[in-house]
């Protein structure tokens, strides 16, 4: 005799509260115990595609360049900054020679030094672009300061014999000062930028876990793994399930989210079982494969009850209300209350499903 796989689904013996809750706190502990916490370590990453050693020594000797570079400037800048301010020291008696040797410093520091700090504070605090305008701004002062000190002083002391000479040095240095300071600047900077992008993942990361820890339910594996849970204790809840859920899934594996799907609208039958578990629509459609003919063409509804005619698809759970009512066709015309509580399934869907079966059959 050929079972209709309705029937086989229809004979299983359901979860007891107990077992339902019992599945639920397992699917829990397995998606708890499946994820750990992130460590820092793992999210520790690098921009560059060079050795780390190899970068750290160009850098080194790239900051040996430009300290020579600004060695070289520096004594011009304190030979202008010593023309401006020297004269400060004789022309009144408050102003000492240790006030216009800090002048010398701070025009030193205002220099290339200002230079690089400002494009650098440019690069880390300028997300507003008021501040970005006014920081590059600052930055183009302090370059313009030692530009103009070191054409200064060449143009007060010239050297005719090595003119050439004398002005490429007086512009070259500190512009190779400046050079150097903003391709370290741009390092820095990226950087940061990874750096940041690191802490960002790491952050994610433990939010999931501390949320998955919390809630297991809101972890994206959790449906899948609940949905197992629910069919490992359909499966030991009896021995007649013990021998048929294992048979059904041999022949159809498709066939485990209709009994999970049935088995989740049986206890939560307020809500729509795909918001819960993932049943695919295509799935549905196995609910009519024979056992003892799994390779036969797959029937529809309307080719069961023999009707066309309504094109439009029922939900999942509507599906399933069908499926039950089309393997009990006495229960079609009872009241859609009275047959829910002998199905285990919302009155609505009943009534829906009533509804759909008498328009095929009308």
């Amino acid at each position: 005799m050929d079972i209709s796989t309705n029937e086989l689904i229809s004979q299983l013996v359901p979860l007891t509260t107990a077992r339902w809750e019992t599945a639920r706190t397992r699917a829990e502990e397995l998606v708890r115990g499946r994820i750990k916490a992130p460590l820092k370590a793992q999210f520790t990453v690098t921009d560059s595609e060079y050795p780390q050693s190899l970068i750290v020594a160009v850098l080194a000797l790239m900051v040996i360049v430009a300290m020579a570079a600004f060695y070289i400037s520096a004594g011009k800048e304190i030979m202008a900054g010593d023309m401006i301010s020297a004269i400060l020291a004789t022309a009144s008696v408050r102003i000492s020679p240790a006030y216009v040797s800090g002048v010398l410093v701070a025009i030193l520091l205002l220099g290339e030094c200002g230079a690089l700090l400002f494009g650098l504070a440019a690069r880390i605090f300028g997300q507003r672009r008021i501040v970005l305008v006014f920081l590059r701004v600052c930055q183009g002062g302090c370059v313009l300061i030692a530009m103009m000190s070191n054409a200064t002083v060449t143009l007060a002391y010239p050297v005719v014999a090595a003119m050439v000479f004398d002005w490429f040095i007086t512009l070259a240095a500190p512009a190779l000062v400046i050079g150097i300071g903003l391709i370290i600047e741009e390092l820095i900077a990226s950087w940061l930028l990874v750096r940041q992008q690191a802490i960002d993942n790491y952050n994610r990361a433990m939010a999931n876990w501390r949320q998955a820890v919390d809630d297991p339910a809101k972890h994206p594996d959790f449906n899948r793994i609940w949905g197992e849970s629910i069919l490992e204790q359909l499966i030991g809840a009896s021995k007649h399930n013990r021998e048929t859920i294992p048979a059904l899934i041999d022949e159809t594996p498709q066939i485990r989210a209709v009994i999970v799907s049935r088995e989740y609208q049986r206890h939560q039958w307020g809500f729509d079982p795909s918001t819960a578990i993932d049943v695919s629509a295509q799935f549905q459609s196995f609910m009519h494969v024979s056992v003892n003919r799994p390779q036969t063409a797959i029937n529809s509804v309307n080719n069961v009850s023999g009707v066309s005619g309504n094109t439009k698809q029922p939900s999942p759970s509507e599906q399933l209300a069908i499926d039950w009512l089309m393997a009990n066709p006495d229960k079609i015309s009872e009241p859609n209350r009275t047959v829910a509580i002998e199905a285990g399934m919302s009155p609505t869907i009943i009534y829906r499903a009533q509804r759909i079966i008498k328009a095929r059959q009308s």
